[in-house]
């Protein structure tokens, strides 16, 4: 079970987050745009989902963005007792609210960060997710080296930066769609990770 201070060491940790008030309860932000906030619910809630549902779903609640509807919907239909759930409010739109007593930390970290990701700008979030990847703590590979670079590398079997140690620079840039800026990407975070 999570805590309303899990949330927020998590979300402080992120880059540039902030927590300020929104709409008289704690929210955490990033350059001016929420990633997640206290979301207790409404009267309105309560109404649109009946008395009985409301009761269910009592308790800490925070409420988290998501990247689109595709991630929303796959939240919403994990097996098992879901600590993800959303309102008639949330319709159409890309965030969705979290039972803080259904979820532990390591889950809730993951959600945030990726909340925090859905709003961070696009540099930012690229550093971070590159720190991430040479740290160990997210496999893979760094967003920053764009799409055209991830599937060429993937596509020669090449998934994690620990693939990439005893690639030489030439076979690396001579794969078609890395290029020279995410070569020298790849050779930095493979040198400073080793």
């Amino acid at each position: 079970m999570a805590t309303w201070r899990d949330v927020s060491m998590i979300a402080a940790g992120l880059p540039e987050a902030e927590e300020h008030s929104a709409y008289g309860m704690p929210a955490w932000g990033v350059r001016g745009k929420h990633f997640c906030w206290e979301r207790p619910l409404t009267g309105r809630d309560r109404r649109d989902l009946g008395e009985a549902r409301a009761r269910e779903l009592d308790g800490p609640t925070l409420g988290v963005r998501v990247a689109d509807q595709e991630e929303k919907t796959a939240l919403l239909g994990e097996a098992g007792e879901t600590p993800f759930f959303t309102i008639p409010h949330f319709e159409g739109w890309p965030g969705l609210l979290v039972r803080l007593e259904l979820i532990d930390v390591a889950r809730l970290r993951e959600v945030v960060t990726d909340a925090w990701f859905v709003v961070a700008p696009v540099k930012l979030a690229h550093e971070h997710d590159l720190e991430l990847v040479i740290s160990g703590v997210r496999p893979g590979l760094p967003t920053a080296i764009g799409t055209a670079a991830t599937r060429a590398l993937e596509a020669a079997g090449y998934r994690d930066l620990q693939d990439l140690v005893d690639l030489p620079e030439k076979s690396l840039t001579a794969l078609h769609g890395v290029g020279p800026k995410a070569a020298r990407i790849l050779l930095d975070a493979v040198q400073r990770r080793t």
